[in-house]
């Protein structure tokens, strides 16, 4: 099976991330926007906005280096490690 046109949001398996990151995933998806950025301790690179199934556009830093034949442009699929955070927006009651 070829996913490499896919959209994809993935827990990373247990011998890829360490066993008390269990926030870690593999996200796959069509790039939405490419912003250059840099800052010192990151490194040169780019946000890139990925359209991920079921969380919409989610922001991943690219670092400049792992483009090696230059930053993606719009559409084109990024994979990417991450970790997710997020919170309930339900109040109770």
């Amino acid at each position: 099976m070829d996913v490499s046109k896919a959209a994809i949001v993935a827990p990373l398996k247990d011998n890829e991330r360490a066993p008390y990151y269990d926030d870690d995933f593999f996200l796959q998806g069509p790039a939405t926007a490419v912003r250059p950025f840099a800052y010192a301790p990151w490194d040169e690179g780019a946000l890139i906005d990925l359209e991920v199934p079921d969380l919409g556009k989610v922001p991943v830093f690219g670092r400049r280096k792992h483009f090696p034949h230059g930053l993606p442009k719009r559409g084109e699929m990024v994979a990417s490690y991450s970790w997710l955070q997020g919170r309930c927006g339900l109040s109770p009651g």
